[in-house]
């Protein structure tokens, strides 16, 4: 790969190491790499690295009710340099960590970033910190090498466990931001949070055990089930999330149906995670929000039923 450098004039963005290169990394790589920001990604699995010669994106927006359906990219990587291992990467004031929510605190003590340098966790599922955090609403998915994603992508960023009245990630808006990545600074990202793991509590579990897009969960809102589902939910937010307001179930609803509109072309992670055989998320989404309401004294059945079901789902995928 080439040395990262600078056409004269330009301005010079932030260091940037990126760690991770499934969907939502490869999401926040051609992100960068279509704004000609230079940055360090590790890339860690071998078939990975050899299709990354350029980044090929295919956005689809047919799903949103919008005028614009499909478009491929190739993203040029020249000012990209790819690593295989922690240790080539060099020092620099950011550090973007996009891994599956149980992986994360087993990257950062692989990684053990300095004090100086920042920390933005993109995962689903419920952290602590102390670290900036990014909620994806939206999605990608990977197939034969390419890309797969839309064109409403928002990248939610707060800090979290920080305790900071101004969020240093505001410095990351411009170098992320493209036509299918849109970040947006928020100042209470721990309540986004929770609302983001319910909102995942419904769309991966069911669109894996289903096997079907996230689209067609649209068909399904007025079903018991997820009625259900759904009223679980906001008792378990209200007893436990630091909400600033009182939640309805209509609010959930409303967002919910937002996020299928705007992904119902996208195959979700959990769903695509079946299909690879590899281990889902689901302990750190309906498993994580069951336990925590049932400590609160919201009982959680379906909650943990779903959750079981996707585990039963899983060791059936892995032996397969």
């Amino acid at each position: 790969m080439h040395d990262l450098q600078f056409e004269p004039g330009e301005r010079i963005p932030p260091s940037i190491n990126l760690v991770g290169a499934g969907p939502v990394g490869s999401l926040v790589a051609a992100a960068l790499a279509g704004n000609r920001v230079p940055f360090h990604w590790l890339v860690r699995s071998p078939q990975r690295r050899l299709q990354l010669d350029a980044l090929r994106v295919h956005v689809d927006d047919s799903g949103s009710g919008g005028s614009f359906e499909q478009s491929s990219v190739s993203i040029a990587l020249d000012r990209v340099k790819l690593h295989q291992s922690p240790e080539e990467l060099p020092w620099a004031q950011w550090l973007i960590i996009c891994v599956k929510a149980q992986q994360v605190e087993e990257v950062l003590a692989e990684l053990a970033p300095t004090p100086s340098t920042e920390v933005l966790v993109i995962a689903n599922g419920l952290h602590k910190g102390p670290f900036h955090l990014g909620n994806l609403f939206g999605g990608a998915y990977l197939s034969s090498g390419w890309l797969h994603t839309g064109l409403h992508n928002d990248l939610v960023l707060g800090e979290l466990g920080l305790g900071w009245e101004a969020d240093e990630s505001i410095e990351l808006l411009n170098p992320l931001h493209s036509p299918f990545l849109h970040p947006i600074p928020d100042s209470h990202m721990e309540e986004r949070m929770w609302m983001k793991a319910a909102l995942n509590c419904v769309v991966n579990p069911l669109t894996a055990l289903q096997d079907i897009p996230n689209g067609e969960l649209l068909r399904q809102l007025d079903r018991p089930q997820l009625k259900e589902l759904l009223a679980e939910l906001k008792a378990v937010l209200s007893a436990c999330a630091p909400l600033r307001e009182p939640l309805r179930i209509a609010d959930l609803r409303a967002e919910l149906r937002e996020l299928l509109q705007a992904t119902a072309g996208n195959s979700s992670s959990m769903r695509e995670d079946i299909h690879a055989g590899r281990e889902t998320e689901i302990s750190r989404l309906n498993l994580a929000l069951a336990a925590a309401g049932e400590a609160a004294g919201v009982p959680c059945p379906r909650l943990r039923e779903l959750g079981e079901e996707v585990l039963k789902l899983e060791q059936r995928a892995r032996v397969v």
